[in-house]
């Protein structure tokens, strides 16, 4: 009787550890993402706050028309912009610490 009971004990591996948990939130995860339509798909990241200011119509046209030539959201766009213009302003910074380094030596 007691080799049943080991057997029996034995087809079930203990509580779900780790490993299964991952994978149940991987799943959940792929499930969650299959019920977005592929516009969601696409978006880079999930935004929590919202940026609203005033602009002039050639304004929106011109970053509404970006966007859609490069297949991204305004905001995406936005963001890259500031992105690459933080970037340029830190060249310039360093350009400007290095002629200035220049000029005392």
């Amino acid at each position: 009787m007691s080799d049943d009971i080991d057997s029996f004990v034995a087809m079930f591996p203990g509580p779900p550890g780790a490993e299964r948990r991952a994978a149940r939130e991987a799943r959940a995860r792929h499930e969650r993402r299959t019920q977005l339509t592929e516009k969601q798909r696409r978006r880079r990241a999930v935004r929590t706050t919202q940026l609203n200011f005033r602009c002039s119509p050639e304004f929106k046209e011109r970053t509404t028309r970006l966007a859609r030539r490069l297949n991204r959201s305004i905001a995406d766009v936005i963001e890259a912009a500031i992105a690459e213009l933080e970037n340029k302003v830190e060249e310039l910074e360093r350009a400007n610490r290095r002629d200035l380094g220049r000029g005392n030596g």
